[in-house]
C-alpha cells in the first residue's frame, strides 16, 4: 500500500530525470516531449507459477480470458516470454 501512495512521486522523479538528460543534450535523448514512465513492482513473495499456469489454462479454456490476457498473466508470473504480442501471434499461427 505504501508503494501506491508514492506512485505519483516516482512519476515526477522519472520526468525530472528525463528533463535533465534532455537539457544536458545527452547522447540518444531527443529534445522535446517528455515520455510518461512508471515503476512496476514485483511481489515480495515468489509466485506459484504452476498455480498461475493452471488458472490460465482453465480460464482460457472456459472462454473467460482472451489469449492476450492469458499470455500477459504468464508474463507477469515470470514465464520467459519476451514480447506478449509476438507470443500471441506464434500461438495463433500454430493453431491454424
Amino acid at each position: 500500500m505504501l508503494r501506491l501512495a508514492r506512485e505519483h512521486k516516482y512519476r515526477l522523479l522519472f520526468k525530472m530525470v528525463q528533463r535533465l538528460y534532455q537539457a544536458g543534450r545527452a547522447e540518444g535523448w531527443a529534445a522535446g516531449e517528455t515520455l510518461p514512465a512508471r515503476l512496476a513492482w514485483t511481489p515480495h513473495t515468489p509466485t506459484d507459477r504452476g498455480a498461475v499456469l493452471e488458472e490460465v489454462v482453465k480460464a482460457y479454456g472456459a472462454g473467460v480470458l482472451s489469449l492476450e490476457t492469458a499470455v500477459a498473466m504468464l508474463l507477469e508470473a515470470g514465464y520467459p516470454i519476451e514480447d506478449a504480442s509476438q507470443e500471441v501471434e506464434r500461438i495463433r499461427a500454430k493453431a491454424e
